[in-house]
């Protein structure tokens, strides 16, 4: 669902650093990014990498960035004189020359969406998907990038995002055997199952997923499985695995939130927190990305939000119109 685009941009406004007199200042798409003084005036082309990105610092382009005799390096915001940069922008290279705004090169520059490694064990062996239409894997855009996508004042849904291992379940027809069984799937992979398996492990600690997935066959069930999985812990003991579902594809059609909601309710499966229903207000939404976890017994800030409207539709940028907000407390604090 996600585009995963590193895009040609045009420069607009370049404004002073307030507290830096070689530093200077300019916006893509709600981003704030601080730059040299004179690096950059308006109209030009550049290379914008938001936050969440992973570079080759082995490249010429990002040899500035290299530490530590790495290879790579993870973007993340950062405070430079105490004003924000939320990602990295640098001149278009003089290889892309020819590029034009809007164009995707994100693999010219070899970069790559940045995988939180996992902290529980995660072993296990992939297996053949189930007999379904559609199970695409869970990826969301960003909110700052497309939020123009709802229109305004729009009834929407925000929800908290969840730091930890993505993961889909399903009751279907196996491909091999033509029997319905259980599946257990991460982001990218069905799994076997294994008692080791961090998927596999959430379903037996949380047994409401499997009588949900039997009640509803076909139907798929997107979650979150954390706790001691990713660094934010949300108050789990030492060995504690939480889940929280998100979303739900009906063959082929996302459920719209109240009524995967009363749905998933039936079976007490656990939902990420609810924060907000009602008309898009954009100031309000940033506002709520930056707020502390909900989750019963975290005590530590959120990792962002996600936006989805009340009614799900598509958009012919990006699919399925959810997109997120990763929030600055989080990213400036170096947490993924």
């Amino acid at each position: 669902m996600s585009l995963h685009s590193i895009e040609v941009v045009q420069i607009g406004d370049v404004t002073p650093h307030p507290n830096a007199d070689r530093l200077e200042l300019t916006n893509l798409w709600g981003w704030q990014c601080c730059v040299g003084k004179g690096q950059f005036k308006p109209g030009d082309k550049a290379v914008y990498v938001p936050p969440d990105y992973v570079v080759p610092s082995n490249q010429p382009e990002f040899a500035f960035l290299k530490r530590d005799g790495r290879d790579v390096e993870r973007i993340t915001v950062r405070r430079f004189r105490g004003t924000l940069s939320q990602g990295l922008l640098i001149p278009l290279p003089a290889r892309l020359a020819n590029r034009i705004v809007g164009d995707n090169v994100i693999a010219d520059l070899g970069i790559m969406r940045y995988e939180a490694p996992l902290q529980k064990c995660t072993s296990g062996e992939f297996i053949k998907a189930p007999d379904v239409p559609y199970a695409p894997k869970f990826d969301v855009d960003s909110f700052q990038r497309y939020h123009r996508i709802f229109d305004a004042g729009e009834q929407v849904v925000v929800t908290e995002k969840i730091h930890g291992a993505n993961a889909r379940y399903t009751w279907a027809k196996d491909q091999n055997t033509g029997e319905c069984v259980q599946f257990c799937g991460s982001r990218t992979n069905w799994m076997k199952e294994d008692e080791k398996n961090v998927w596999w492990m959430v379903l037996r600690r949380c047994p409401a997923i499997g009588k949900w997935c039997q009640a509803n066959h076909g139907k798929i069930m997107y979650g979150e499985a954390f706790g001691r999985v990713q660094s934010l812990k949300y108050g789990a003991g030492k060995n504690d695995i939480f889940f929280a579902a998100f979303a739900v594809l009906d063959h082929n059609k996302w459920v719209d939130y109240a009524d995967m909601v009363r749905s998933l309710r039936e079976h007490s499966v656990p939902l990420v927190p609810h924060v907000f229903t009602g008309p898009l207000d954009l100031q309000a939404v940033y506002e709520m990305a930056e707020s502390d976890s909900r989750w019963p017994g975290a005590n530590h800030l959120a990792e962002g939000v996600v936006v989805v409207p009340a009614k799900e539709r598509f958009d012919e940028r990006i699919g399925r119109v959810c997109l997120k907000i990763v929030s600055n407390r989080y990213l400036e604090a170096g947490t993924l």
